[in-house]
């Protein structure tokens, strides 16, 4: 009897798993807040052909307590990921963050796919993404009021970059090393930032005036950087 309860849980898990899998937060499908985190880390790993990296398991992963580069707060809700350097490959959707997340360090690996940018959890501080295998075009017009630093550099993303939007908690934005290109409006960084790298953007193109305090890195690329005008 217990094995047979213990099969029906998992063919229904499984069930929902797939089911949710093929929907799109992002459109009102979904409430998230109705889903447990354990279904959404699983949703969020969903496409990760090596995800027993992270959860232990392919087919079946462990509870999200057991998972590796995890972090949580008193209430145990998913505050942190932390996988850097763990030769994921496939890809991940970012809709599927947990509500509560604070931070995630997932650089370094082989990920692919594209990335939804307009759907982050509006607690998100940080987005490390950086050196993965990343493409297509990314909207920055829609970031959580909260975010702090967004790390995508050495991506293949590419497309035009709309910086007119950004948030003003932002101070760092990497986007270094991918293959943006355009004329680009840099006249409305928030002037909470102190760092934009567009380096090795070759046909990146625009012109940014300078600030004490803020460091920019446009080598590479065809931005100007405009006389600094002394006070």
């Amino acid at each position: 009897l217990i094995d047979s309860f213990f099969q029906i849980s998992l063919m229904t898990s499984l069930w929902i798993i797939q089911t949710f899998a093929t929907l799109d937060p992002s459109l009102g499908k979904v409430d998230k807040a109705s889903l447990s985190q354990q279904t959404i880390m699983e949703l969020f790993i969903e496409n990760i052909t090596n995800k027993e990296e992270v959860c232990h398991q392919r087919d079946i992963p462990t509870d999200i307590s057991e998972w590796k580069g995890l972090g949580f707060n008193i209430s145990n809700e998913i505050i942190g990921i932390e996988w850097p350097h763990k030769q994921l490959k496939g890809s991940i959707d970012l809709n599927w963050l947990p509500l509560t997340l604070v931070h995630i360090y997932s650089w370094g690996n082989q990920l692919s796919g594209t990335i939804d940018l307009t759907a982050l959890p509006d607690s998100l501080e940080t987005l490390n993404i950086h050196s993965n295998t990343f493409f297509g075009s990314i909207d920055l017009t829609s970031l959580p009021t909260r975010i702090r630093v967004v790390a995508l550099s050495a991506n293949s993303l590419s497309g035009t970059l709309d910086l007119t939007h950004l948030p003003e908690s932002m101070q760092g934005l990497y986007l270094d090393d991918n293959k943006f290109e355009g004329e680009t409006d840099f006249s409305k960084l928030p002037e909470s930032m102190t760092l934009l790298q567009v380096n090795g953007n070759t046909n990146l193109s625009g012109e940014i005036s300078p600030r004490d305090g803020f460091t920019l890195l446009t080598s590479g690329s065809k931005v100007k950087v405009a006389k600094y005008e002394y006070a």
